[in-house]
C-alpha cells in the first residue's frame, strides 16, 4: 500500500469518526469537534469541507462559532453508523 493511498484511508476514517460524532448528537461546533479528535482546527475544516461537497452535513454560524449537523437526508446514514457502532 503506497503512502498516499494510506492517506486516503486515514482522512476517510477521520470523516467517519466525525460523522459519528454528529450521528449521536444534533449539531457540534467545529472547536470541540477539533478538541473531540485532538485534530488541529484547519484539519476539522478540510474534512467538513469535503463532508459538505458529498452533501451530508449542513454548516452554520452563530454567534461567531461555526456549528455543523447532519443533513436530513443523511438519517440512513446515521441508522447504518449506528448499527455498525463504529
Amino acid at each position: 500500500m503506497g503512502r498516499a493511498h494510506a492517506n486516503v484511508l486515514k482522512g476517510e476514517m477521520t470523516r467517519k469518526k466525525i460523522l459519528k460524532l454528529l450521528a449521536e448528537n444534533y449539531a457540534l461546533s467545529v472547536a470541540f469537534i477539533s478538541h473531540s479528535l485532538l485534530l488541529s482546527y484547519t484539519a476539522v475544516m478540510k474534512h467538513l469541507k469535503i463532508l459538505e461537497e458529498r452533501d451530508l452535513i449542513v454548516m452554520w454560524k452563530e454567534q461567531g462559532r461555526i456549528y455543523v449537523a447532519l443533513k436530513e437526508k443523511a438519517q440512513e446514514l446515521r441508522k447504518a453508523l449506528e448499527e455498525n457502532k463504529v
